[in-house]
């Protein structure tokens, strides 16, 4: 995971198969996109587990304060439904706001 955040970032499990990471210090927008891309390409890699190949799907839900939510609650919340949006259509990543409407 190290190789796919910034020394930044805060990263923290928040349920059997799910993680939070806070972005602190984003340039721009496009820097979330570039972490949820690092985290999917790193996090879908194969590895091994009792000498057996396995892999993950990996769903990223990507949101922003104030953009999506005008609290830390609101804003998980975005990237939590934004995800669930995602992991329907089988993983990759989905940025909240862009799919308002």
């Amino acid at each position: 995971m190290t190789t796919a955040t910034r020394t930044s970032d805060l990263a923290a499990r928040v349920g059997e198969s799910e993680l939070l990471i806070v972005l602190t210090a984003m340039a721009g927008a496009q820097d979330a996109a570039i972490v949820a891309v690092r985290l999917l390409l790193r996090l879908s890699q194969p590895y091994v587990v009792a000498g057996r190949e396995r892999s993950a799907t990996v769903s990223v839900g990507v949101a922003s304060y104030p953009t999506d939510g005008d609290s830390a609650e609101a804003v998980r919340a975005a990237a939590r439904d934004a995800m669930s949006r995602v992991r329907s259509g089988g993983g990759g990543y989905q940025v909240a706001s862009q799919t308002k409407g």
